[in-house]
Formats: structure tokens, C-alpha cells, sequence
């Protein structure tokens, strides 16, 4: 398998972190918003997730789980 990359347009904030996800998986967690605006919030470090939520359904949450980089066998992108 090959690699891909996406580059999207972004407001952030906070430190810079590296992470990767499984494009179907990430794709999933999407649909369920219908809308072209997310929140990524993303957790570094061993207990790595993303929380996906939109300002037009706050009660609305998908967790994601990114994929672990070749290049950091402790998962700390």
C-alpha cells in the first residue's frame, strides 16, 4: 500500500503535532455532521485520540483513534 496526503484548509491553535488516521475510518467519523465545518480536537502523547464535533450540533461526538507513524514507535507523532 501507498501513502496519501491531504492538505486542508485550517484555524489552529495549540502545539504543532503530526498524526495520521485510516481515510475510511476518517471519512466515517465524518459523514454523521453533514456539514463542511468540523473541530478537530487532537490529544498527543501515548493516550492519542480525536474528538470531532461542529458548532451546529454540539451534542453530536465522534472519537477517532489515529494510526501509530512508522517513525514513533511510542505513538507520539
Amino acid at each position: 500500500m501507498g501513502d496519501a496526503e491531504e492538505t486542508l484548509k485550517a484555524d489552529t491553535s495549540g502545539d504543532r503535532i503530526t498524526t495520521a488516521y485510516q481515510p475510511r475510518y476518517l471519512a466515517d467519523a465524518l459523514k454523521p455532521f453533514g456539514t463542511e465545518e468540523v473541530r478537530l480536537r487532537l490529544r498527543s502523547g501515548v493516550r492519542r485520540s480525536t474528538v470531532i464535533t461542529t458548532p451546529r450540533s454540539p451534542t453530536l461526538h465522534q472519537v477517532l483513534m489515529p494510526k501509530r507513524l512508522a517513525h514513533d514507535p511510542r505513538g507520539q507523532g
